[in-house]
């Protein structure tokens, strides 16, 4: 498959897609998620063409410490984006994995509810075809699958995001971390968590 390259990142480009979805009523205050981040274990796994590349279970907790200390190889872009104060649900690698982009890389991620059990699909083992080497960030997405309480909901993408500290001469990236974000419609973990109480939970 070929990699579409991007030259800037794919969310900072997009425009909102439903602004209005998760705001604040005029009227009082917001409702509550349904679960708290702690509730929540996320399963990540990365395929390629040459088999399984990585899987873990990451409880919401750790996605939200984020990455305190970038390997010192990790390029300017990254050290400033992880510093910046903006809600960020990112996961260290370490040891760090190394990602052939030239052999089909995939990922999945499902969340589940400890508390109820039950699992929701985020990525269904969707390419990392959008590469932005001058950021050094691959990137997958998928548009999420919602209750069917929530039949009128627009289309709201998840991104999964490998970010990696160079490519050498195999085309091999060298991937310290692991970013999602839902930036077309959730920018802090109250908007995240009332948007996962939205999704098709089984």
């Amino acid at each position: 498959m070929a990699l579409r390259l991007q030259t800037t990142s794919a969310c900072t480009q997009l425009p909102p897609i439903l602004p209005n979805l998760l705001e604040i009523p005029a009227c009082g205050t917001p409702p509550p998620a349904a679960a708290l981040l702690q509730d929540l274990e996320f399963y990540i796994d990365i395929w390629s063409d040459l088999g399984l590349l990585f899987s873990d279970a990451v409880s919401g907790s750790d996605l939200r410490n984020g990455i305190k200390n970038p390997p010192r190889e990790a390029p300017s872009p990254h050290r400033i984006h992880l510093d910046k104060p903006d809600y960020k649900m990112v996961l260290q690698v370490e040891p760090r994995i190394a990602i052939p982009l030239g052999h089909g890389p995939a990922v999945s991620v499902l969340v589940a509810r400890r508390d109820t059990n039950k699992m929701a699909r985020i990525l269904d083992r969707e390419a990392v075809d959008y590469v932005d080497r001058n950021v050094c960030k691959a990137m997958a997405y998928e548009y999420l699958k919602f209750s069917p309480a929530h039949p009128f909901t627009s289309r709201i993408r998840a991104w999964v995001s490998l970010l990696f500290s160079s490519v050498n001469d195999d085309d091999y990236a060298d991937v310290f971390g692991i970013e999602i974000d839902f930036c077309d419609a959730a920018s802090s973990e109250r908007e995240v968590l009332l948007l996962l109480d939205m999704l098709d939970w089984k």
